[in-house]
């Protein structure tokens, strides 16, 4: 803006309209408001109007890509690999097939309840992938079984 002394007439209005304003008071303030005051306080008013649309516009922006990066943490999360509950069991009992039971409740607890129902069972414990898409452990589960049934293959071939 050009040299305006902005404080001067901020003065000069607030003393021009009150209602007990002197006539010096108001001539002061017309001399103050010329036609090049008021047209460079409204070009300064634009430009800072455009800027303010601009900071407007950027944070905007910037909200919608947070809450882009929300959403994909939260998607994230729901998908990651989790430590909790990524256990499967594998029972063999002497003379049949071995059976994948996924762990209900704490683990000590479920692998004391089996040994109870069977004394003679052969319990592996294994950890599997677990994504956050139900049913991952059955896989993991299915792939160490055919893991277990190759070795087998191969210990009895020898």
């Amino acid at each position: 803006m050009s040299n305006i002394d902005k404080r001067a007439l901020r003065e000069a209005a607030e003393k021009a309209s009150t209602d007990n304003h002197t006539q010096d008071e108001w001539f002061h303030y017309l001399r103050c408001s010329t036609p090049e005051t008021v047209l460079a306080l409204l070009d300064e008013l634009e430009k800072m109007q455009a800027q303010s649309s601009k900071w407007c516009e950027a944070f905007h922006k910037a909200v919608s890509v947070g809450a882009r990066y929300e959403e994909r943490i939260a998607e994230l999360e729901r998908n990651e690999i989790r430590e909790e509950g990524n256990q499967f069991l594998v029972v063999r009992h002497p003379g049949k097939l071995p059976v994948v039971k996924h762990c209900a409740g704490e683990l000590e607890g479920f692998l004391r309840q089996l040994l109870e129902h069977d004394p003679m069972a052969t319990i592996d414990i294994v950890t599997h992938r677990y994504y956050g898409v139900g049913g991952q452990w059955v896989q993991d589960a299915d792939e160490y079984l055919q893991m277990m049934a190759a070795a087998a293959g191969k210990g009895e071939a020898s």
